[in-house]
């Protein structure tokens, strides 16, 4: 089998996410809300210790708000809980029952009283806004701008509005790497 293009003689090649998708080892998560001026939505990553997730993060919103990343999250155990699990899918469709990842995502989990936010490693507006006139999405879209995970580490996702009836998007692409 030829690695050449019979008609342009140029070398064929698909991108690494490409091709995991073909192999049915990358995945996705979803999820939306409308939330009013100051309300804030929440989405926490769970991380597991044998693989590092690779994220591209799509945050957007119709209407003007703020996203935070926090890197190292402790929910608080006495009254916090993890929220709930959002379910994951297989890129590939044939293979949406072979879903044996490590990472799990999951809605509002609830801070209770100490909870511990961890190292801020994102804070951006998004939304449009008189700062921001042409841009109502945030986060890392392209696989060049992809965010590598630790292992066995939570982070916790922050969407503050700045709007009244916001609607809020939540998308995780995501492939896992043995560490």
């Amino acid at each position: 089998m030829s690695t050449l293009d019979s008609k342009s003689d140029s070398i064929k090649a698909i991108e690494i996410e490409h091709a995991q998708i073909h192999k049915g080892i990358h995945y996705y998560c979803f999820d939306d809300d409308v939330k009013d001026n100051e309300e804030i939505k929440r989405w926490m990553l769970k991380s597991n210790s044998i693989k590092e997730p690779h994220l591209i993060l799509g945050i957007s919103s119709t209407g003007p708000g703020r996203i935070q990343i926090f890197e190292g999250y402790v929910p608080d155990a006495g009254d916090g809980s993890d929220g709930s699990e959002l379910p994951i899918f297989n890129n590939y469709r044939k293979k949406q029952t072979e879903i044996p990842v490590g990472t799990k995502f999951f809605k509002d989990p609830v801070d209770g009283s100490t909870p511990t936010a961890g190292d801020k490693i994102l804070d951006l507006p998004i939304g449009v806004s008189a700062l921001n006139p042409n841009n109502s999405i945030g986060g890392f879209l392209t696989r060049t701008r992809e965010l590598i995970m630790l292992v066995s580490t939570n982070y916790l996702f922050v969407f503050t509005s700045a709007a009244g009836a916001n609607v809020i998007n939540y998308d995780s692409q995501f492939y896992e790497v043995r560490a």
